[in-house]
């Protein structure tokens, strides 16, 4: 069986569900204001951009040690490290060359 409510009982609920969804609404209203969503907009940004610089920074990390073993290993004579190395100077020479040669034009 239900229990009957009085009156008084019944007012003090729709009162209190009145406080909830204000409460509820107000919450809403802060959270979609043009402010707090810049502000959201901007931290979800920060935080894509420093993903991605230590991205880049772990990527020039790996590509130093690459290069250092492979002087390292040019200097120990392996001779596959010390002809990566003449290629790769030739190619920088030649980029270096035709730089300045299209800045003379």
């Amino acid at each position: 069986m239900s229990e009957k409510r009085s009156i008084e009982q019944i007012e003090a609920d729709l009162q209190r569900t009145r406080e909830d969804l204000s409460a509820t609404v107000g919450e809403l209203a802060e959270r979609l204001a043009p402010k707090a969503l810049a502000e959201d907009a901007k931290k979800a940004a920060k935080a894509t951009a420093e993903g991605a610089k230590e991205a880049v920074k772990t990527r020039v990390r790996e590509v130093k040690d690459r290069a250092t073993a492979l002087v390292a290993d040019a200097k120990n004579g392996d001779t596959t490290a010390i002809g990566i190395l003449a290629c790769v100077s030739t190619a920088v020479i030649g980029y270096i060359t035709l730089k300045a040669a299209r800045r003379g034009h």
